[in-house]
């Protein structure tokens, strides 16, 4: 695969755009994303009438899975202009994960699957998500750790290597205390981290 492949799936992969992005890329990001959603699932644990909150929700997947819980609310948030701009029973909003456009506490639990790779700090995006969620309230992050991304040359392009050292550090100072660990393994990605946080009392 040469550079300017891997530099172009890197672009898209981040941001899903064109023609290429809404009927490749967009469902493509829900079949290779499948296992990671399933460690997302049993992490969260969705109840009927929660307010539940997923970023960067690519090609849909997870949002129509999470549909079937019988939230009260349900809002998917992605920058993209190529995924899917309807999905039965969600709400979606064109927003990045550092601005999202919600009031304080708004959300009883807030899931994001391997995105946080594509944000340049980690803090602002945690701080966002801590400030949507309930006191009391999850989140739930999957996501490939660094020596699973290298294995992947495209990761040299844009890709973040946040290590759980440093998510688990950058959520605490938002006062997301870790709760669970979990770790999942496929075919590309073949390793990948799932972790559950609880917000503490206001």
């Amino acid at each position: 695969m040469t550079d300017r492949l891997h530099r172009f799936l890197a672009r898209q992969f981040a941001e899903p755009s064109g023609l290429a992005g809404r009927l490749v890329i967009a469902p493509w990001l829900n079949r290779i994303g499948r296992r990671l959603n399933d460690l997302a699932l049993d992490l969260l644990q969705p109840e009927p009438g929660e307010r539940l909150l997923e970023v960067g929700y690519g090609g849909g997947g997870l949002l129509k899975r999470l549909a079937r819980a019988g939230p009260a609310r349900l809002v998917g948030a992605d920058p993209s202009p190529a995924v899917p701009r309807r999905i039965a029973g969600a709400e979606l909003v064109r927003a990045e994960g550092a601005a999202l456009p919600f009031c304080d506490r708004s959300f009883d639990a807030v899931v994001s699957v391997s995105v946080l790779h594509f944000w340049p700090k980690l803090e602002p995006v945690l701080g966002e998500f801590a400030r949507v969620l309930r006191p009391g309230g999850q989140l739930v992050l999957v996501f490939e750790p660094p020596e699973a991304l290298r294995r992947w040359a495209g990761h040299r392009y844009g890709f973040q290597l946040w290590s759980e050292a440093d998510v688990v550090a950058a959520a605490a100072a938002a006062g997301l205390a870790l709760e669970e660990r979990r770790q999942g393994s496929g075919r590309k990605p073949d390793f990948f981290v799932g972790l559950r946080f609880r917000k503490g009392a206001a």
